[in-house]
């Protein structure tokens, strides 16, 4: 199993009659989730364990 991309999921969740709009949300979400947080959690756990 590979995560996907939003292109991918979004074709996916089409394919099985899903909602494509909550699909690309939670997709977005997921991506601005993952750049503002990773640098901060990164500097975080480096000050504790460096």
């Amino acid at each position: 199993m590979m995560p996907g991309g939003i292109t991918e999921l979004c074709l996916t969740a089409e394919a099985l009659q899903l909602s494509v709009a909550l699909v690309t949300a939670l997709q977005v979400l997921r991506l601005f989730l993952v750049m503002f947080l990773a640098e901060p959690l990164f500097k975080l756990w480096n000050r504790n364990h460096a």
